[in-house]
């Protein structure tokens, strides 16, 4: 919900920003999950949970019908999770695949 209400409000900036049924999109996305005090600071990334394919599904069915039509669409994923340095977040990235 805070994903999909995030880019509801990014769009609602920018009208007309929409994925047509026949486009191909691209997403990248990086979440910076916070670190936990028992993890030392060498440690870059999380290797426990949550999934990458379980967070790389929420975002898909997050802008499903917000920024595009079906999350069929998405032809191209890059999606990483990675310590955060200051509070947890997610960046997202879109753009059509040509």
């Amino acid at each position: 919900a805070f994903i999909r209400m995030n880019v509801q409000n990014y769009l609602a900036e920018r009208p007309g920003l929409f994925f047509a049924k026949d486009e191909a999109v691209e997403i990248t996305v990086v979440f910076h999950l916070s670190r936990p005090k028992s993890t030392p600071k060498k440690v870059k990334y999380p290797v426990k949970r949550p999934d990458l394919d379980k967070l790389e599904r929420c975002v898909g069915d997050a802008l499903n019908k917000v920024l595009y039509a079906d999350d069929s669409q998405i032809v191209k994923w890059a999606v990483e999770k990675e310590y955060a340095i200051g509070p947890s977040m997610v960046e997202i990235e879109f753009k059509e695949r040509v």
